[in-house]
C-alpha cells in the first residue's frame, strides 16, 4: 500500500535540568508517507480519546484534513489507528468514504 495514513495518540514530556518530568502532553499524530500533523494537544488523555478516536477519526480526518491524509484513506480503503490496521468498512464507510447508514 502506498502512502498509507497512520493515526496515533503520543505523550510528550517537558523535562527539568534533573531529567525529570514537569509537564505531560498528549496528541493526536497522524501522518503518511509526505506529510505529518500533530493536532488536539491536551494536558488529559481523557480528553483527547474523547475528541478523536477510532469511531469518529476518519470523520475527523475527512474535515480536517480532506487532501492531505483523507484521499490516501479512500484510496487505500483505511487506515492503521495505534497500529492497527481498519478498513473503511470496518469503521463503517463505503469505498468512496461515505458514512454507511443505517
Amino acid at each position: 500500500m502506498a502512502n498509507t495514513v497512520h493515526v496515533a495518540y503520543i505523550e510528550m514530556h517537558q523535562l527539568n535540568d534533573n531529567g525529570e518530568i514537569f509537564d505531560r502532553h498528549f496528541s493526536l499524530h497522524i501522518f503518511d508517507d509526505f506529510e505529518e500533523k500533530m493536532v488536539e494537544q491536551t494536558n488529559s488523555f481523557s480528553v483527547l480519546k474523547g475528541t478523536v478516536n477510532i469511531t469518529n477519526v476518519v470523520e475527523y480526518i475527512h474535515e480536517h484534513f480532506p487532501e492531505m491524509f483523507f484521499e490516501p484513506i479512500v484510496y487505500n480503503q483505511g487506515l492503521y489507528f495505534n497500529r492497527q490496521w481498519y478498513s473503511l468498512k470496518e469503521l463503517g464507510f463505503n469505498d468512496e468514504g461515505e458514512r454507511i447508514r443505517d
